[in-house]
């Protein structure tokens, strides 16, 4: 950054180029001085407490400990100025990637910018710093010594120089001259006292390494410090111009931000824009904008246009900002735009001064009236500053009227709204006393809302009456009648007359440009006579004003000069040329796309332009755009071929309304465009050739001139004989030989592709063209079943054989068709004289209800193996047959004496093999008949179960098919005889009152033995009855334990939940039960029955009495395959629980081996099925198979029948 007047340092060498690096990071604001990375923010200066500073990081620290200087505006936007010229310089003297090399030249202009800064602002920062010019030229001549440039001599001496405090302290520092040439410039700052890499980093928080490297910095250094990565490196820089435009009293005008990019880029950049105010207000002064510039490939430049409002307000000049942020594919590294609105109120208004008469008599009654008048706007009130001087003195030789103020330094004066003209009336003071001639001096001075048009002291003067020697006396004052001329007008034209004030009447003068102050511009005019002219046309945009000295000269040789301006009018001049910011189009654009924008170039600044299109030479192609604002667009969209370049002709308007014309050639930009139409230059080809034959040459159409093509064959609609083809170069070869009679036409798709990669897919249609040939054995075309038989009732006789279609064969009569059989059925068919014939077993529905066979047809000696096959399906209708086996599934052949019977005991489930067909009925036959029943397809025995009474019961079952057999009585279709045995069982040697058996009937057989009603202990003795009726599938373990309620809970006695309570009741079904129930089992109760289906070799028991504790319950479990774990109940018990602890179910791969416990409770059981069932009279049996399974358990509940005898 530069640091000058204001800063809190002076030299700007390492600033500048710090601010060269950062201005990503720095932003300058309007009356902002930018110091060390930061900027101040204008403010009211009395109150540094409120001032705030911006740091890199955007962090706010106070600054009330830090001294500056508000800058004026003009010495703020000179610096401005001097930024901007320096920047551009330092651009090119900096490398951004790898080593920064200073260019020395460089800085060395920089610091002639800083030396060369205004003697009011030296002034100021000395008044407040006690610094004096030396240290200016100190503090610059060292900063040019270490950079190794040629200081002046004063600067070259060897002594200490002394400069003023820092901001760091208010004590004095040095810094010696001595230093060579190659010293650097981190010397120059340590030199500072404070002013280390400490004080860097403690200003920037940056590190001092940081600084220490500047000059070797990485792009990777610049990332760690910047927050810019790697990829930034490679982004074009966004900057924003700082425009001015002149208000005007009315209407509206375009102040016109450029945003440019450093370099083009291939990528579409965008950056987002937005209005702030800073002194001009948005709505009152100009339209607040927001939106978003989108940059095209290749492009640099764009345009914000912002419409700021004219008005007759008599104001300062305003300003607002236009931000940029978000940028894409960018950076931003300067991000904010200054416009600058000129106000021309004041400018309008010239204020002049006269005083007459010039002179008057001390003791006369005439005043001395000085008249100000202003041209312009007279609507509002004006007040005009003035300095008062001359050798009269006021309230001694004068008193005024009419200023609004006066003393005898400075005065003031207010125009009436209105009015044109003010006055202030000097009236002098009679008096006796001898002595000079005395003079009343005004001279306007700068306010606001105004220029000076007389810029020389307007002299009145008091003549003393008391002095009666008259001499000739020096004129006072001389006069231009006109001091403005219009740029352009011709050489030699009069600018105005001369006259002269003089105390003496009746003189006469000669004028003459003389040299002294002011005489800058003596050399472009000449004087004839009285009258100033003007050597050579004035160009406003040149030179808008000149200064002269001029002299009067009475005829008694006596003197006066003055220095005149003569200011130049700004006469709207015609615009000088009209730029297109792009005159190329692509074809094929959008209607109405945009081609560029519109710039005028004129000798005026801040004019504004409207563009039309106009007849004239070069209006060829007028018609096809439209100018919408400063933008040309295209009315259709264009086409390279049809039309690649147009001319129009397109005129600017400035706001005076002079105008600029000019032809423009738009280009079209020739765009790669997709293929039309594809052609084979032929589509015939005749049969037999040979192959890889070339059917023809394919060519394409296409909007481009010159492209070239290649074919390919592709998958899609046509595509049917692709295989049949290829291509080569640009030519179709037929891959086989072709023939008519097989195949007449073939269908192919071909796409065309450019060298652009665009392409285009047709199908096309190759015809066989038919060439008579000489007749040859050709292969059969055709085999017909004729007399067909495709449906056979079964039982049909079909000995020896039974025909089922005749044989047609199709062909040419040449060479020799053999006939042979294939197919799922061949073997039951045979060809015999061209016919075909079923043959072997009589047909049966039941046993296949169809038969397949496929007869081929071949002539060997052309085509292939076989030329023709045709598949004929016998279908075997379904007759319907007498039953031809009664069955009786799940059969149960004994049961227990005394079971209950009133409902009916199932024994038998009844299976009938038949065809389905007909009516079927069921009966019972035999003398004990009436003691079963039949329901639906179940049998039920219903008589008494009495050992005593009959022991064996004999009954035969029947089936009739009513349908075959409707007459009463007919023989039965099938029978099958069944016995039912009725088991003995011991009498009870206890009172069955006092035991207590409980079946819960929940439908799965709970069993609970209840003994609460002893008065004590009861010995059991556990029987197995009849061993041969135990089927059981597995060596199982059946044993008794304890339950604590008739729904089987029994007690936590392992305390699984690890509470410390092993009273808690765990249920059937929840987690744990299987452990604690068998954990709790009487231990000398043990029982392993077996049957055939465990593949044992005997049938065995174990059997013992048991005691049981009154006032307890009991429950049966069993241990399905849990046989041969163990030759103890407890052993077994463990060694269960050690291999399934979690009882998990069996699964139809394990089911043959895995051991499962089952309990009297159906919900205690892995798969929830009833294992254990009643027989009744305190008999049960057990069911060992898994019932989760599907087919798996056969449910007859006898794999271990057992008995309780209880002895008291």
């Amino acid at each position: 950054m530069v640091s000058i007047a204001g800063s809190k340092y002076l030299s700007g060498v390492w600033n500048l180029e710090k601010y060269s690096k950062l201005t990503s990071a720095i932003t300058f604001e309007k009356h902002s001085v930018p110091v060390l990375n930061q900027t101040i923010t204008r403010t009211n200066l009395s109150k540094p407490t409120d001032l705030t500073r911006k740091v890199a990081n955007g962090n706010t620290t106070d600054l009330s400990s830090y001294w500056f200087t508000y800058l004026p505006d003009a010495d703020y936007f000179a610096l401005q100025a001097a930024v901007a010229a320096i920047r551009p310089i330092l651009g090119a003297a900096l490398t951004y990637r790898g080593t920064v090399e200073l260019n020395r030249k460089a800085i060395g202009i920089a610091i002639d910018s800083i030396g060369n800064i205004s003697d009011a602002v030296k002034s100021a920062y000395n008044a407040a710093k006690s610094w004096t010019s030396d240290a200016w030229d100190a503090i610059i001549g060292q900063s040019k010594k270490i950079l190794g440039l040629s200081p002046s001599t004063a600067n070259q001496s060897n002594s200490t120089q002394t400069l003023a405090s820092s901001f760091l302290d208010t004590n004095s520092y040095e810094i010696a001259t001595t230093a060579t040439a190659s010293q650097t410039i981190d010397n120059f700052w340590d030199a500072i006292p404070d002013w280390g890499d400490n004080a860097w980093q403690a200003t920037t928080k940056w590190s001092a390494d940081a600084w220490k490297s500047i000059d070797e910095w990485t792009p990777q250094t610049w990332q760690a410090t910047t927050t810019w990565t790697a990829a930034d490196w490679d982004k074009p820089f966004l900057t924003i111009s700082n425009p001015t435009i002149v208000e005007n009293n009315s209407g509206t005008n375009n102040l016109i931000f450029k945003v440019t990019l450093s370099t083009t880029s291939t990528q579409t950049i965008t950056v987002n824009y937005a209005t702030a105010d800073d002194t001009a207000t948005a709505g009152s002064d100009y339209t607040a904008k927001t939106g978003t510039l989108t940059f095209t490939p290749g492009q640099i430049s764009q345009d914000i246009i912002i419409s700021v409002n004219g008005d007759t307000a008599i104001e300062p000049d305003e300003t607002f900002l236009i931000n940029l942020s978000n940028p894409s594919n960018a950076l931003i590294t300067d991000n904010q735009g200054l416009g600058t609105i000129t106000n021309d109120d004041g400018d309008n208004i010239s204020v002049t001064l006269a005083v007459s008469p010039a002179s008057v008599t001390e003791d006369g009654t005439t005043n001395l009236v000085y008249t100000f008048t202003r041209t312009g706007v007279t609507t509002n009130a004006l007040t005009v500053n003035y300095t008062v001087g001359g050798t009269a003195t006021l309230n001694t030789d004068y008193t005024q009227t009419g200023a609004a103020s006066f003393t005898s330094t400075t005065g003031t004066v207010t125009f009436a709204a209105g009015s044109d003209t003010a006055t202030v009336t000097i009236d002098p003071t009679t008096d006796t006393n001898v002595e000079d001639d005395e003079t009343v001096t005004l001279n306007l001075a700068s306010g606001t809302g105004y220029t000076v048009g007389t810029t020389d002291a307007v002299v009145g003067i008091i003549t003393d009456t008391n002095n009666e020697t008259p001499s000739n006396q020096a004129p006072t004052d001389l006069a231009l009648s006109a001091t403005t001329v219009n740029e352009n007008v011709p050489v030699n034209t009069v600018i105005g007359t001369f006259s002269s004030t003089d105390p003496d009447t009746g003189n006469t003068f000669t004028y003459s440009l003389i040299a002294g102050t002011g005489d800058t511009d003596n050399t472009a005019f000449s004087i004839v006579g009285n009258q100033l002219q003007i050597n050579n046309s004035p160009d406003f945009e040149t030179k808008n004003s000149y200064s002269i000295r001029v002299k009067t000269t009475d005829q008694g040789g006596l003197e006066f000069e003055k220095t005149l301006t003569i200011v130049v009018n700004n006469v709207n001049e015609t615009p000088a040329d009209l730029v297109l910011s792009a005159t190329t189009v692509n074809e094929n654009v959008p209607v109405n796309t945009v081609i560029g924008t519109f710039s005028s170039t004129d000798p005026d600044t801040g004019n504004s332009f409207t563009y039309s299109l106009v007849a004239g030479t070069g209006d060829t192609d007028n018609s096809a755009f439209s100018i919408v604002g400063n933008q040309l667009q295209i009315n259709n969209s264009p086409d390279f071929e049809t039309k690649n370049s147009y001319s129009i002709r397109v005129k600017t308007t400035d706001q005076g309304g002079l105008e600029f014309e000019k032809v423009l050639t738009i280009t079209v930009n020739n765009v790669n465009e997709t293929p039309t139409d594809l052609l084979l230059s032929a589509t015939t080809v005749d049969e037999n050739v040979s192959a890889n034959t070339v059917i023809g040459t394919f060519s394409s159409t296409d909007p481009n001139a010159g492209d070239t093509f290649t074919y390919s064959l592709i998958a899609g609609t046509g595509d049917t004989d692709n295989s049949a083809f290829s291509i080569v170069g640009n030519q179709l070869q037929i891959n086989n030989s072709p023939d008519f009679e097989t195949k007449n036409s073939y269908s192919i798709r071909v796409k065309t592709t450019d060298q652009g990669g665009l392409s285009f897919e047709k199908t096309l249609t190759i015809t066989v063209n038919d060439v008579n040939e000489t007749p040859s054995n050709q292969a059969p075309t055709a085999l017909i079943f004729q007399n067909a038989v495709t449906e056979l009732a079964e039982n049909v006789n079909v000995t020896p054989e039974f025909k089922v279609a005749d044989l047609l064969i199709e062909d040419d009569g040449l060479g020799t068709n053999n006939l042979f059989l294939t197919g799922r059925d061949s073997e039951r068919f045979l060809i015999r004289n061209s016919s075909l014939f079923y043959v072997g077993f009589t047909p049966n529905f039941e046993a296949q209800n169809s038969y397949e066979v496929t007869v081929n047809v071949d002539d060997p000696t052309v085509g292939v193996t076989p030329d023709l096959t045709q598949t004929l399906t016998l279908n075997i209708t379904d007759v319907n047959e007498a039953p031809t086996a009664l069955i009786l599934a799940n059969s149960t052949n004994t049961i227990a004496e005394n079971t209950d019977t009133s409902q009916g005991v199932k024994v038998a489930d009844i299976q009938i093999s038949d065809d389905a067909l007909g009516t079927n009925s069921l009966s019972l036959l035999g003398n004990d008949q009436s003691s079963f029943q039949i329901r639906g397809r179940e049998l039920f025995f219903i008589g008494k179960a009495d050992f005593e009474a009959q022991s064996l019961y004999n009954l035969t079952v029947a089936v009739t098919d009513t349908t075959l057999k409707p007459a009463p009585n007919a023989t039965p279709d099938a029978t099958v005889n069944f016995s039912l045995e009725i088991t003995n069982l011991p009498d009870q040697a206890v009172n069955p009152q006092i035991i207590q058996f409980k079946d819960t009937g929940n439908g799965q057989g709970s069993l609970v033995f209840n003994f609460s009603d002893l008065p004590g202990s009861i010995q059991v003795t556990a029987i197995e009855e009849g061993l041969q009726q135990t089927g059981a599938f597995f060596n199982n373990v059946v044993g008794l334990y304890p339950v604590a309620d008739d729904n089987g809970a029994v007690f936590d006695s392992l305390d699984l939940d690890g509470d410390g309570n092993v009273t808690e009741l765990i249920q059937p079904g929840q987690a744990g039960y299987a452990r604690s129930a068998l954990s709790q089992a009487v231990n000398n109760f043990f029982l392993r029955a077996s049957g055939e289906g465990a593949n044992q070799s005997t049938t065995a028991a174990e059997f013992g009495d048991v005691l049981l504790e009154g006032g307890r319950r009991y429950a049966p479990f069993v241990i399905a395959n849990g046989g041969n774990l163990g030759e103890s109940l407890q052993g077994s018990v463990q060694a269960f629980l050690t291999k399934n602890p979690d009882n998990v179910a069996a699964t139809l791969e394990n089911y043959m081996s895995h051991e499962v416990a089952y309990f009297s409770f159906g919900s205690a059981n892995p798969d929830g099925a009833e294992h254990l069932r009643s027989r009744g009279n305190n008999i049960f049996g057990f069911e060992d198979l898994p019932g989760n399974l599907p087919n798996i358990s056969d449910n007859d509940f006898n794999d271990g029948i057992l008995a309780f005898n209880f002895i008291g």
